[in-house]
Order: C-alpha cells, then structure tokens, then sequence
C-alpha cells in the first residue's frame, strides 16, 4: 500500500473560473505556454494562482497547433519543432522570473506527451532540449518511460483509460476518458492498495509512477479532484512534492 500521492493538472488553458476551483486542490500545475492554448494573460494568472495556494509550477509545451489544441501529431522539423519549444520555454520561463515564483517541472502537451512515448528519437531530441533549459527539473512523462539520465517523474492518468500496451486509449474512440468519480476512485484505489493498473480489455497491469493526472478539461474534472481529495483523507494518503 502507497501512503503518499501525487496529484499533478493541466491548467492556464481558458478556464480561468474552473481553474481557481481546481487549484487547490492539486499538488503541482501544468501551465499552458502559447503551443496548444494560452497566453501572457493566461500564463499570469496561473502562475499567480499557483503560489498563492503553494503548488508546484510547471511548463507545458506542446506542438504549435492551436487549431487543433496540440492533440493531433505534426510533421515538422526537428530545428522547427525545437524552435517552437523554445520559444514556449522561454516566454513562459520570463513570466515565472518576472512574477518571482519557481518552476518545479516540464511536461510535453498532448501529441508531443504520446510521440514521445512511441517515438525513442524524438523523445531524445525533446528531453534532451528540455534537460538543457535547466536540468534540476523533472520531466513528467508516460510511466513506460525510465531513462535515468533524465530527472523523470512517471505519470498515470486517472481520468483516462489504457490498452494493455499501457498506451492511452486514443481520444477518438468513446471510451477514451474516465469521467464518473466513482470510476476513478476504484481506480486510484487499486493503485494507491495493490499498484494495479486495470486496462479496457481487463489486463492487470503493475506500473511504476510517481504523479498522477486529471485534466482540467475532463467531464466532472473538480468533482473527480474533490473525491480525491477526500479519499485521501479517510485513507490518511498524504499529498505533496513529487518524489
């Protein structure tokens, strides 16, 4: 049994209202920087929310496709790709120093999240590029993924389903998201008491992870965060830094 979880969200992503809810209800922020969605308005209010309720702040960069919110995979470049991540980067890096709050993590946005994890060259060339931005950070990826040489943090979904690859299940198919609390309570459950991962066809998987997710955008996303929150404290789970 796990006495202490992580709880990790995507934020800064047009939801200002929604967003002020949510944070405080999770240990650490993924902030929107300008590829899949946000702005200089947006970046600084949920930097500034996240200090005032003391959660981590974190980066989340993805390919420059507003149009279709980073979720579809794009064929550009490596120096194009790279270019567009560092400029995410580096907007959002002056906003953070400006305001004088303290980045704690990146995490690639969408299609760049699952190429990585299906894409071994490209998840070199990206971790590599997001290593060089500052390398105390972590990196919060697929918990498939294990390469030492970068500062991981493997994450699970809790508001999406898996296939037995412990690949996602693909957004175009009707049984992608998790959005019954009571769904993904049983589900945390298992994981927090045995480290079960239960996939679509009924595989039982035994995954490694150090933070789990639940996206802002999900159907019934606070309520879900909500019961998160009070089962940890029936089941006395501490919540905090990502470890």
């Amino acid at each position: 049994m796990r006495n202490h979880i992580h709880i990790n969200c995507d934020l800064g992503e047009g939801n200002t209202n929604l967003d002020k809810s949510i944070m405080p209800l999770i240990d650490a922020c993924n902030i929107a920087c300008g590829g899949h969605t946000g702005d200089v308005d947006s970046m600084i209010h949920s930097i500034e929310l996240a200090q005032k309720h003391k959660v981590e702040i974190g980066a989340h960069p993805s390919y420059p496709d507003q149009d279709n919110f980073g979720r579809l995979s794009m064929d550009l470049s490596w120096i194009e790709l790279a270019q567009a991540l560092n400029f995410q980067w580096n907007s959002f890096k002056k906003i953070v120093q400006r305001i004088g709050a303290t980045i704690s993590h990146i995490k690639p946005h969408g299609a760049l999240y699952n190429d990585c994890q299906k894409d071994a060259q490209l998840r070199r060339q990206v971790f590599n590029l997001m290593h060089s931005w500052d390398d105390s950070l972590y990196i919060f990826t697929n918990a498939l993924i294990t390469e030492k040489i970068f500062n991981i943090s493997q994450e699970l979904f809790l508001d999406r389903n898996y296939n037995k690859d412990q690949s996602l299940v693909s957004r175009q198919q009707e049984n992608a998201l998790i959005s019954d609390p009571k769904e993904v309570i049983a589900n945390l459950d298992r994981l927090i008491m045995y480290g079960e991962l239960l996939t679509i066809d009924g595989t039982v998987l035994k995954p490694e992870f150090q933070t789990l997710c639940v996206h802002s955008d999900s159907p019934n996303a606070l309520n879900i965060l909500q019961q998160i929150g009070e089962y940890c404290k029936t089941k006395k789970i501490a919540r905090g830094k990502n470890t």
